[in-house]
């Protein structure tokens, strides 16, 4: 059994190699290998851009009152001449 200091050393190793070999990659033209290092080290992300589209349609009705509507509101309506007349 490897001692887990052995195997942290190893696998630091292991991404110095790697990371070295990505960035010979990237200098030798692939784009690919200048992106990565570009979001991991750099911090840099896609640009991501959302775009929303909504229609709104209104719809009217006319609303008829019914007949115990009618009667209060004529009550009202008489309510409210008798006190301008005042």
């Amino acid at each position: 059994m490897v001692p887990r200091a052995s195997y942290d050393r190893g696998f630091g190793r292991l991404k110095i190699s790697l990371r070295r070999q990505q960035i010979e990659s990237a200098k030798a033209g692939n784009t690919a290998m200048l992106i990565w290092p570009g979001k991991k080290l750099l911090e840099q992300a896609d640009k991501r851009e959302i775009k929303e589209e909504a229609t709104v349609t209104q719809k009217t009705a006319t609303l008829e009152p019914t007949p115990e509507d009618a009667e209060f509101l004529r009550r009202k309506a008489r309510v409210v001449l008798k006190h301008a007349e005042i």
